[in-house]
């Protein structure tokens, strides 16, 4: 069965886009809804262990210096090990625009390009790229949330 299709008048042609309704899956934004999201918000849902927001169980940090008086350890998303979390000091950052302030056992969560899984707990004071958003734990061991950050389900949530 062939679906008719009118469009109103004028139209820019370099800017209409006619897509069957199949190709989008039934939502109107293909990323929001991606089938990987999709499967892990149901299995979320299906989980019988109580469930909480991120933002109940943690509390984000932004201090922001423009410089390094106190001369302490930079953190550049390259210096993250992918999955796992680790650190190798591999950038000797001499001068940074704005860096932010982290707390030993505080948690950078990358912000840019997720899909890396570049999660760290910090051992040590420092500060670190704004390519990372700082949390503080409130609910459960910063360990426990570090780990469950570099897990599946939050990963396929957030890339």
């Amino acid at each position: 069965m062939m679906s008719s299709f009118t469009r109103s008048q004028p139209v820019n042609k370099n800017k209409v886009f006619i897509l069957n309704r199949s190709e989008i899956e039934k939502r109107l934004d293909p990323d929001y809804y991606h089938l990987e999201r999709r499967f892990e918000i149901d299995r979320l849902k299906k989980s019988k262990h109580p469930l909480s927001s991120l933002k109940l169980t943690a509390s984000f940090s932004k201090i922001t210096l423009s410089e390094n008086l106190d001369n302490l350890p930079y953190i550049g998303l390259e210096d993250i090990e992918s999955n796992t979390g680790a650190y190798s000091n591999s950038s000797q950052k001499e001068s940074f625009r704005t860096a932010l302030y982290f707390k030993k056992g505080d948690v950078l969560f990358p912000k840019l390009r997720p899909y890396l899984n570049k999660v760290h707990l910090a051992e040590f004071d420092g500060i670190c790229s704004t390519e990372f958003v700082i949390l503080n734990s409130k609910k459960v061991s910063t360990k426990f949330l570090s780990a469950f950050l570099r897990s599946s389900i939050v990963v396929n949530q957030t890339k």
